[in-house]
């Protein structure tokens, strides 16, 4: 922040037209309001329950990256099974937007049931060209990773919780 601040001061004093001067002393102004944020840190220091989430939360993340690691394995994995069991051309049949096609598509698709962002009409397509097996998959997916994977989430955190509270 000072760095910057620095730059910017000195880009005024010495450089540019009136233009780039006004310029300057605007991006300044801003550059000034992170040290409203500094306060914040200020005031988090003073309670210690905060503090304890905060580091809590900062040591846990070796933890979540792993997980968010295992989620990219397992969204690729029901990627490849949805190629596997929906990637073929149904005759007389078009494949919605979210389709099971190609790769790049497919793990758009399970990442799409993995939020759960409208995709029972996906759901409902493939059972209408596929059977009523496609729900199987759909309902699979959703719960495996919405239910799952959330709590590997929130069971890291309280690992941790345990940890620090262990600690003191």
């Amino acid at each position: 922040v000072m760095s910057a601040l620095a730059t910017y001061l000195l880009e005024f004093l010495i450089g540019g037209g009136q233009e780039a001067s006004a310029l300057m002393v605007g991006r300044m102004l801003r550059m000034l309001r992170l040290f409203r944020a500094a306060r914040l840190i200020k005031v988090l220091k003073k309670h210690e329950s905060v503090m304890m989430l905060i580091n809590t939360v900062l040591s846990s993340w070796s933890a979540i990256l792993n997980v968010c690691l295992f989620i990219a394995i397992l969204v690729c994995i029901l990627a490849i099974m949805g190629l596997q069991l929906y990637g073929a051309d149904v005759p007389g049949w078009e494949a919605p937007r979210e389709h099971f096609q190609t790769f790049p598509r497919a793990v758009l698709t399970v990442y799409q049931i993995f939020t759960g962002e409208d995709w029972s009409p996906i759901m409902f397509a493939y059972m209408h060209a596929f059977g009523p097996s496609a729900a199987l998959y759909f309902v699979l997916t959703f719960i495996v990773t919405n239910f799952a994977l959330a709590n590997l989430f929130v069971a890291v955190i309280l690992e941790n919780f345990a940890v620090a509270e262990h600690l003191k």
